[in-house]
């Protein structure tokens, strides 16, 4: 699986906060390195300066991702992650989200809102066994 895996992260950076210190947290932890990542000016919903920060990983690249991911959260959240994997793989891939603040501190955790969204595709879209294993987790469905 590991040729064809490919994975995106994503992040809405604020005015208020330091895109430079948040990429050295997301290289710490997720080992991506801040030339991976492509930084878009936008405009929020009220007009706010806002920066999306986007990178794209292919092959071994990726496969490391989600052996980081695995690594760096903590054993039950990341069997939740597996038990729950039909709600998370869609046709497009599994997708995750991890809080920002939780991330800044060097932890993963699970989160919806303020999120760095990370998005892993497997060749021919996968399917929940594939995504747990490459996790390190044995899937029950």
């Amino acid at each position: 699986m590991h040729g064809g895996i490919r994975a995106s992260v994503s992040v809405i950076m604020h005015a208020t906060e330091d895109a430079g210190r948040f990429l050295g947290a997301l290289e710490g932890v997720l080992g991506i390195r801040r030339e991976e990542f492509a930084a878009r000016e936008l405009e929020g919903h009220h007009g706010n300066p806002i920066t999306l920060l986007e990178a794209e990983l292919a092959g071994d690249d990726a496969s490391r991702l989600a052996g980081r991911i695995a690594a760096a959260m903590p054993a039950a959240e990341l069997d939740g992650v597996v038990a729950d994997l039909h709600l998370t793989v869609s046709g497009s891939g599994l997708h995750l989200r991890f809080g920002k603040q939780d991330l800044a501190g060097g932890r993963l955790a699970v989160a919806y809102g303020d999120a760095v969204k990370v998005r892993i595709r497997a060749p021919s879209g996968g399917a929940a066994p594939a995504y747990a294993a490459l996790l390190g987790r044995p899937s029950n469905r």
